[in-house]
């Protein structure tokens, strides 16, 4: 058995209308309470490193995956996450560890299985030309970097550069038991997330984008090889309808033909530790079933990091 996770990353939105200059006023005293909520302007702002410890399920029909999960952050530009699983299977049984993330400018990303029987990765066409390659590896980068701000987005809502984004208030919506402010927050290249931020505690219950569905296939040759496709990078709503993304997918990708759905992640479980507020629960779904499940056991706040976790697999 063997898993290929494909990260096809999104273009950019339409530009957006200037913010208004009250509209200005209000996300930044969303933001500005948001923070104090989660621990504070002078908590958040001394946070240099942090590592987390947790779990991972996914439901990936007709099984779910389960893994143990660590991530090491150096901010502003180092970030590594990594999973380990074990696979059990007719044919052999054997642990799988994704490594994932970003040193710079420099990619991280290598799945390794020493005791595999199969390999674990099937590659694609190598790139026809030094052009291709160099536009491959930008968008590898930048799927990286948008895992990353996903993870950062609900433990700091605003970031320093080079991740910072432009935020703009888009009214309030519903919520379980009550209202939350809603902020669009886009990047230069026009990616955008939406953001809720409960009306009452101030702190963030859900981020959203929009992206293609997971397709999972299976094809048989010797073994029966399962490959799992999506989700692909991250765009959301501003207001209303949600705008597909012009984007062109490699050739083959059984994505393409698929419309754009909302991801949304549902984030709960805060708890407070080392004065920080911070989340312990992420769930992902889309069109209404659930993906992936996050729970994090451990923050750790500037701990003292080997810059060697970073070396692995650079592209």
């Amino acid at each position: 058995m063997r898993r290929l996770l494909v990260i096809a990353l999104l273009g950019a939105l339409p530009v957006l209308a200037a913010p208004s200059h009250q509209s200005q006023l209000d996300v930044t005293a969303i933001v500005a309470a948001a923070r104090q909520a989660l621990g504070g302007e002078a908590a958040l702002a001394a946070v240099q490193a942090l590592t987390t410890q947790g779990s991972l399920t996914r439901k990936l029909p007709p099984v779910d995956t389960s893994a143990s999960v660590e991530s090491t952050v150096i901010l502003p530009d180092r970030y590594l996450r990594v999973s380990r699983r074990f696979m059990n299977s007719p044919v052999a049984s054997f642990d799988i560890t994704d490594y994932d993330g970003f040193d710079g400018a420099a990619v991280i990303h290598e799945i390794v299985a020493p005791n595999s029987p199969v390999p674990v990765v099937i590659p694609g066409p190598p790139p026809a030309t030094p052009e291709e390659a160099d536009a491959r590896r930008a968008r590898l980068l930048d799927g990286k970097r948008q895992m990353f701000l996903r993870s950062m987005i609900p433990l700091f809502v605003s970031l320093p550069a080079p991740h910072s984004l432009e935020m703009t208030a888009a009214g309030k919506t519903p919520i379980p038991g009550g209202q939350a402010d809603v902020i669009d927050m886009k990047r230069p290249d026009g990616t955008v997330w939406r953001l809720l931020i409960d009306d009452k505690s101030h702190l963030p219950v859900q981020l959203m984008w929009k992206a293609k569905p997971v397709v999972t296939m299976t094809r048989t040759s010797t073994a029966t090889q399962r490959v799992v496709v999506g989700p692909t990078g991250a765009t959301s709503p501003i207001q209303g309808s949600l705008p597909d993304p012009v984007v062109s997918l490699p050739a083959g990708d059984p994505t393409a033909s698929l419309p754009y759905v909302v991801w949304t992640m549902t984030i709960r479980d805060y708890k407070v530790a080392e004065g920080l507020n911070w989340p312990r629960r992420f769930t992902t779904s889309y069109e209404g079933q659930e993906y992936e499940d996050l729970r994090v056991s451990r923050y750790r706040i500037n701990p003292k990091i080997d810059l060697k976790v970073f070396a692995r697999a650079k592209k």
